[in-house]
This record gives structure tokens, C-alpha cells and sequence, in this order.
């Protein structure tokens, strides 16, 4: 096996899992009396230190899944900002398990930094997180690792986009313990899913996510809505 099938697995795994650490340790270490980092400043940390995990891994990634665009991928844009309203219409639904029910940090950058200056600099740094990293990570693990994983013992060479019913239940199992928004989580991460198994390309469902993450930020700036975030 070379190097290269060596860091494969480790490239689709490793950066979702950094990201879930760190976000664990700042539930946390944010609750803690005196802890010397505030949360703008431990989030930029994370996001810092899974990027360059992403810096790192991303020539495998393109190697590995050669991106191609096309209708759907447009397609997938638009439909990922029309997903995002969806997913705020279903995230009013109270439903929550394996202790989710807490929700997220819906932290204002606007009421608690110091300036307006450091509220639009965390805002970015947000963003950056949400539209940009997140798809990255989840999307590589998912579609790139864990569905061919549960579909094939040769899951390497399992194309991307067939999926079994396993694979499906594996899907919607994920967005239910990884969200608080139980059922907005399980019914976007469906709709991710048959897109790829329409598109058999995991492009496409990052861009499906960047457009549904994006949108998702703006709608909380102008709404106020920051228990989406």
C-alpha cells in the first residue's frame, strides 16, 4: 500500500473529527469560570486548526474525486439557498435527541464584542466556518468515507452516490445526533443524499451545502435568528 492509499481513509476522517473535538472541548472549556479564551477567540482557534487539516488534505481529496461541474451543480447551488429556508421553517419543530435539545452557542458577535469592528471581524471568521469549512469536512466524511464504508468491504473503489438503505439510515442516524434541529437535520442531509445518488458526484453536495450554510448565515444577520448558529 502506498503513502498515498495510506492517508486516504485519514483525509476523509480526520478533519471532521478534529472539528467534533474541538467544538466538544468548547462546550466545555465556555462553561468554565475564568477560562482565559473567549468564545470568539477558541471558535477562530478551531476553525484555524481545521483549516489547515483541510490545507492538508485537499490534493487527496482532489486526486481522489475529480471535481466536474455541470447543470446539477448549479442546480445544486440554487437549491442548496432554497434548502436553507426549509431548514428554518423545520427547525421550529421541538425535537431533540441524545441531549441536543441544549441547542448551539447562538452567540451575537454585535451584542458581546467590544467593537463593531471585532463583531464584523468574528462575523467573517463565523462564516468562513459555516459556509466554507463545514461542507468541506462533513460532506468528505459522509459521502467520501462512511456511506461506501457501510455499502462495501472494498469501500474504496464503492462508487460515489450508490447507496443502500443502510447508507440512507446511516444519514439520517448522523444528522440526528450531530444536530439539536432533529428533524430539519434528517430531512436536508435526505435531500443531500438523493442528490448524490442522482448526480454521483460529492462536488455537488458541497455545493448543495455552501449554498444552504451561506444562506443560512445571512438569514441569521438580518433576522436576528442566532440559535440557528
Amino acid at each position: 500500500m502506498t503513502k498515498n492509499e495510506k492517508l486516504y481513509p485519514i483525509s476523509l476522517i480526520l478533519p471532521l473529527v478534529l472539528f467534533m473535538v474541538l467544538g466538544a472541548a468548547e462546550s466545555y472549556l465556555m462553561k468554565l469560570e475564568g477560562f482565559f479564551l473567549s468564545y470568539p477567540a477558541f471558535y477562530s482557534l478551531k476553525i484555524l486548526l481545521v483549516a489547515v487539516s483541510v490545507f492538508c488534505c485537499f490534493p487527496i481529496w482532489l486526486k481522489s474525486f475529480r471535481p466536474t461541474w455541470t447543470r446539477w451543480t448549479f442546480g445544486a447551488l440554487a437549491g442548496g439557498i432554497l434548502a436553507a429556508g426549509l431548514w428554518v421553517l423545520l427547525s421550529q419543530i421541538p425535537v431533540s435527541i441524545l441531549g441536543n435539545s441544549g441547542g448551539r452557542a447562538a452567540f451575537n458577535p454585535f451584542e458581546s464584542c467590544d467593537s463593531m469592528s471585532a463583531a464584523w471581524s468574528f462575523w467573517c471568521v463565523r462564516m468562513a466556518g459555516l459556509a466554507l469549512v463545514v461542507p468541506l469536512i462533513e460532506e468528505m466524511f459522509l459521502r467520501g468515507f462512511l456511506l461506501r464504508f457501510i455499502d462495501s468491504e472494498d469501500w474504496r473503489t464503492h462508487p460515489v452516490g450508490q447507496y443502500s438503505s443502510k447508507a440512507w439510515i446511516a444519514v439520517c442516524v448522523y444528522a440526528a445526533v450531530t444536530h439539536p434541529e432533529l428533524i430539519a437535520a434528517i430531512t436536508w442531509f435526505s435531500l443531500a443524499t438523493w442528490l448524490v445518488s442522482r448526480t454521483k458526484n460529492i462536488w455537488d453536495a458541497v455545493i448543495f451545502h455552501v449554498g444552504t450554510n451561506a444562506a443560512l448565515g445571512v438569514y441569521v444577520l438580518f433576522s436576528g435568528a442566532w440559535h440557528l448558529l
